[in-house]
């Protein structure tokens, strides 16, 4: 499935990369920072804290691909 939207994703030509999408780095605090804000968070199936959205946010912007498939 991760191949298949990643091959849509490159026809359609949709940035891959929160970088590519012309995020700055030093933003990510503030993404994350406004992420623990959002309330619907707290519905989440798996808990989240800001080392979490950390990682979400880090992984976004390098393009890393985590699959436990």
């Amino acid at each position: 499935m991760i191949l298949w939207i990643t091959e849509l994703r490159s026809k359609l030509a949709i940035p891959a990369t929160l970088a590519e999408l012309g995020i700055e780095e030093s933003a990510l605090s503030d993404i994350v920072a406004l992420a623990l804000l959002d309330a619907e968070h707290q519905t989440n199936p798996v808990s989240m804290d800001a080392a979490g959205f950390m990682q979400i946010c880090q992984n976004a912007f390098a393009g890393t691909i985590k699959s436990d498939q």
